[in-house]
């Protein structure tokens, strides 16, 4: 999926933050990252350095929270990076309690596939030769 192309079809359209419910319109999405306005507050970028790692998080993990995009991805704007993830086709969302076992934290998923991992070729199982009544005085020595 191409995630700059997703979320350009949501260029002014009206979001809001999914810990606090705080309402921002998603301005130009361009080469360098997404403008976001938030209600009542100064123009925000959202880059695409914060972007392109939380999303390849969430596609590897299957799920991703608020708590985690602050602190790998995103200190400044971590609501609008969930937020913005959020509106991406195939991902529902939720609330999970955080590690420390306190608060409830938003939370992302997405449907991880399972992939087919091929054995490396040192390690592929080898056949052993089945021996018939003609083969004992090969195998007898």
């Amino acid at each position: 999926m191409d995630l700059q192309a997703e979320l350009k079809k949501q260029e002014g359209q009206t979001l809001e933050t999914l810990s606090h419910g705080k309402p921002f319109t998603v301005g130009a999405v361009t080469a360098r990252g997404v403008l976001v306005h938030p209600a009542g507050s100064k123009e925000r970028k959202v880059t695409w350095r914060q972007l392109d790692p939380a999303w390849a998080h969430l596609r590897r993990r299957g799920q991703l929270n608020q708590i985690e995009v602050r602190e790998k991805y995103s200190k400044v704007s971590s609501g609008h990076v969930l937020a913005l993830l959020a509106v991406l086709p195939g991902v529902t969302q939720g609330k999970e309690k955080a590690e420390d076992g306190g608060r409830l934290t938003p939370t992302l998923y997405y449907p991880v596939k399972k992939s087919k991992k091929k054995q490396p070729a040192g390690k592929l199982a080898r056949k052993t030769k089945q021996r018939d009544d003609n083969d004992w005085a090969v195998w007898l020595d």
